[in-house]
């Protein structure tokens, strides 16, 4: 199942700490072990009006979830590509 989730990002710059924060979109399996996840950022997106507010509160659900790191992200990409998930 496709969740959007809170991802922290922490990149170092000339020696100096620089932390952001996006939302993305994270597949779950069924135990609840994280899967996939977009590449980039989302934006709310909708055809109408109406679809657009609906996409935003989906997004706006995510702040009462657990915020994930980007090390979290990383560290099931390179389980995925060891066959060790």
């Amino acid at each position: 199942m496709w969740n959007y989730q809170v991802v922290k990002n922490t990149t170092k710059i000339k020696g100096k700490k620089y932390t952001s924060y996006g939302i993305r979109e994270i597949y779950f399996s069924g135990n609840g072990k994280m899967r996939a996840f977009t590449v980039d950022d989302m934006a709310p997106y909708g055809v109408t009006k109406e679809e657009l507010l609906k996409d935003l509160v989906h997004m706006l659900m995510a702040f009462d979830k657990p915020v994930v790191t980007m090390t979290e992200l990383n560290k099931m990409i390179k389980r995925r590509k060891n066959n060790d998930f």
